[in-house]
Protein backbone atom coordinates (compact mmCIF):
# COMPACT_ATOMS: atom_id res chain seq x y z
CA UNK A 1 0.00 0.00 0.00
CA UNK A 2 2.84 2.38 0.84
CA UNK A 3 4.49 1.71 -2.51
CA UNK A 4 1.25 2.55 -4.32
CA UNK A 5 0.99 5.76 -2.29
CA UNK A 6 4.56 6.72 -3.20
CA UNK A 7 3.90 6.07 -6.91
CA UNK A 8 0.67 8.10 -6.79
CA UNK A 9 2.33 10.98 -4.93
CA UNK A 10 5.26 11.01 -7.33
CA UNK A 11 2.98 10.92 -10.37
CA UNK A 12 0.92 13.80 -8.95
CA UNK A 13 4.05 15.91 -8.40
CA UNK A 14 5.22 15.19 -11.95
CA UNK A 15 1.76 16.15 -13.26
CA UNK A 16 1.85 19.43 -11.30
CA UNK A 17 5.37 20.12 -12.55
CA UNK A 18 4.48 19.50 -16.18
CA UNK A 19 1.47 21.78 -15.78
CA UNK A 20 3.67 24.55 -14.36
CA UNK A 21 6.16 24.11 -17.21
CA UNK A 22 3.44 24.11 -19.89
CA UNK A 23 1.67 27.22 -18.62
CA UNK A 24 4.75 29.11 -17.44
CA UNK A 25 3.92 32.78 -17.17
CA UNK A 26 0.30 32.38 -18.29
CA UNK A 27 -1.16 33.38 -14.93
CA UNK A 28 -1.21 36.96 -13.75
CA UNK A 29 -1.31 38.01 -10.11
CA UNK A 30 -4.65 39.75 -9.63
CA UNK A 31 -5.79 41.75 -6.65
CA UNK A 32 -8.60 40.40 -4.47
CA UNK A 33 -11.96 41.49 -5.86
CA UNK A 34 -13.88 40.44 -2.73
CA UNK A 35 -15.12 42.95 -0.16
CA UNK A 36 -12.38 43.82 2.31
CA UNK A 37 -12.82 42.31 5.76
CA UNK A 38 -11.66 43.96 8.92
CA UNK A 39 -8.33 42.85 10.36
CA UNK A 40 -10.09 41.73 13.53
CA UNK A 41 -12.45 39.45 11.55
CA UNK A 42 -9.61 38.00 9.49
CA UNK A 43 -7.53 37.38 12.63
CA UNK A 44 -10.46 35.70 14.40
CA UNK A 45 -11.05 33.38 11.42
CA UNK A 46 -7.37 32.38 11.32
CA UNK A 47 -7.27 31.83 15.08
CA UNK A 48 -10.39 29.66 14.96
CA UNK A 49 -9.10 27.62 11.98
CA UNK A 50 -5.80 26.91 13.74
CA UNK A 51 -7.48 26.15 17.08
CA UNK A 52 -9.62 23.38 15.59
CA UNK A 53 -6.88 22.02 13.32
CA UNK A 54 -5.67 18.73 14.87
CA UNK A 55 -2.34 18.94 13.04
CA UNK A 56 -1.45 22.10 14.97
CA UNK A 57 -2.23 20.41 18.28
CA UNK A 58 -0.22 17.32 17.34
CA UNK A 59 2.68 19.52 16.22
CA UNK A 60 2.80 21.40 19.51
CA UNK A 61 2.40 18.24 21.59
CA UNK A 62 5.24 16.48 19.76
CA UNK A 63 7.63 19.36 19.01
CA UNK A 64 7.63 21.70 21.98
CA UNK A 65 8.18 19.23 24.88
CA UNK A 66 11.69 18.40 23.65
CA UNK A 67 12.71 21.98 24.49
CA UNK A 68 11.32 21.93 28.03
CA UNK A 69 13.84 21.46 30.84
CA UNK A 70 12.01 19.57 33.60
CA UNK A 71 14.81 20.28 36.08
CA UNK A 72 13.94 24.00 35.95
CA UNK A 73 10.35 23.32 37.00
CA UNK A 74 7.19 25.06 35.80
CA UNK A 75 6.88 22.91 32.67
CA UNK A 76 3.46 24.35 31.81
CA UNK A 77 4.90 27.88 31.90
CA UNK A 78 7.84 26.80 29.70
CA UNK A 79 5.47 25.20 27.18
CA UNK A 80 3.27 28.31 27.19
CA UNK A 81 6.26 30.58 26.62
CA UNK A 82 7.48 28.42 23.73
CA UNK A 83 3.99 28.52 22.21
CA UNK A 84 3.86 32.32 22.52
CA UNK A 85 7.33 32.65 20.95
CA UNK A 86 6.30 30.38 18.08
CA UNK A 87 3.12 32.39 17.56
CA UNK A 88 5.02 35.69 17.64
CA UNK A 89 7.55 34.58 15.04
CA UNK A 90 4.77 33.21 12.83
CA UNK A 91 2.82 36.48 13.13
CA UNK A 92 5.91 38.48 12.13
CA UNK A 93 6.75 36.17 9.24
CA UNK A 94 3.22 35.99 7.85
CA UNK A 95 2.66 39.70 8.48
CA UNK A 96 5.72 40.52 6.37
CA UNK A 97 4.61 38.05 3.74
CA UNK A 98 1.18 39.68 3.54
CA UNK A 99 2.62 43.19 3.56
CA UNK A 100 5.04 42.56 0.71
CA UNK A 101 2.84 40.24 -1.37
CA UNK A 102 0.98 43.12 -3.02
CA UNK A 103 4.13 44.90 -4.19
CA UNK A 104 5.75 41.63 -5.29
CA UNK A 105 2.61 40.68 -7.24
CA UNK A 106 2.61 44.07 -8.97
CA UNK A 107 6.31 43.66 -9.81
CA UNK A 108 5.65 40.21 -11.31
CA UNK A 109 2.80 41.68 -13.40
CA UNK A 110 5.12 44.39 -14.73
CA UNK A 111 7.82 41.85 -15.60
CA UNK A 112 6.15 38.75 -17.14
CA UNK A 113 9.55 37.06 -17.61
CA UNK A 114 9.92 36.84 -13.82
CA UNK A 115 6.63 34.94 -13.52
CA UNK A 116 7.66 32.69 -16.38
CA UNK A 117 10.96 31.79 -14.70
CA UNK A 118 9.29 31.28 -11.31
CA UNK A 119 6.84 28.84 -12.93
CA UNK A 120 9.69 27.06 -14.72
CA UNK A 121 11.68 26.70 -11.50
CA UNK A 122 8.65 25.42 -9.60
CA UNK A 123 7.80 23.00 -12.40
CA UNK A 124 11.35 21.67 -12.50
CA UNK A 125 11.41 21.19 -8.72
CA UNK A 126 8.04 19.38 -8.77
CA UNK A 127 9.11 17.04 -11.58
CA UNK A 128 12.42 16.31 -9.82
CA UNK A 129 10.68 15.59 -6.51
CA UNK A 130 8.09 13.42 -8.27
CA UNK A 131 10.77 11.36 -9.96
CA UNK A 132 12.64 11.10 -6.65
CA UNK A 133 9.47 9.79 -4.95
CA UNK A 134 9.43 6.59 -7.00
CA UNK A 135 10.11 3.54 -4.85
CA UNK A 136 13.72 2.42 -4.92
CA UNK A 137 14.59 -1.14 -5.90
CA UNK A 138 16.27 -3.11 -3.12
CA UNK A 139 20.01 -2.92 -3.56
CA UNK A 140 22.81 -5.37 -2.97
CA UNK A 141 26.34 -4.17 -2.38
CA UNK A 142 29.17 -5.52 -4.50
CA UNK A 143 32.63 -4.72 -3.25
CA UNK A 144 35.43 -3.61 -5.49
CA UNK A 145 38.24 -6.23 -5.47
CA UNK A 146 40.70 -4.09 -3.48
CA UNK A 147 38.14 -3.65 -0.71
CA UNK A 148 39.65 -6.30 1.55
CA UNK A 149 42.44 -6.27 4.04
CA UNK A 150 43.11 -5.05 7.54
CA UNK A 151 40.55 -2.50 8.71
CA UNK A 152 38.27 -3.02 5.72
CA UNK A 153 34.86 -1.55 6.35
CA UNK A 154 31.87 -3.87 6.21
CA UNK A 155 28.95 -2.11 4.63
CA UNK A 156 25.39 -2.80 3.59
CA UNK A 157 22.84 -1.11 1.33
CA UNK A 158 21.60 1.16 4.10
CA UNK A 159 24.89 2.69 5.25
CA UNK A 160 27.44 2.32 2.46
CA UNK A 161 28.35 5.75 1.17
CA UNK A 162 32.10 5.30 0.77
CA UNK A 163 33.74 5.42 -2.65
CA UNK A 164 35.08 1.88 -2.25
CA UNK A 165 31.64 0.27 -2.54
CA UNK A 166 29.33 0.08 -5.51
CA UNK A 167 25.59 -0.44 -5.21
CA UNK A 168 24.11 -2.75 -7.81
CA UNK A 169 20.41 -3.32 -8.34
CA UNK A 170 19.24 -6.83 -7.61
Amino acid sequence: AFTVLKWAGGAYLVWLGIGALRYAGAVRVEGDKAAAESLRSTFAKGLFANAINPKIVIFFLSFLPQFVDVSRGQTAWQLGLLGVLFTAQAAILFGLLGYFSGSIGAWINRKPQVGKWLDRMAGTVFVALGVRMRPQVDQKIAHIPWHSGVGAMQCNAMQCTALHCTALAV
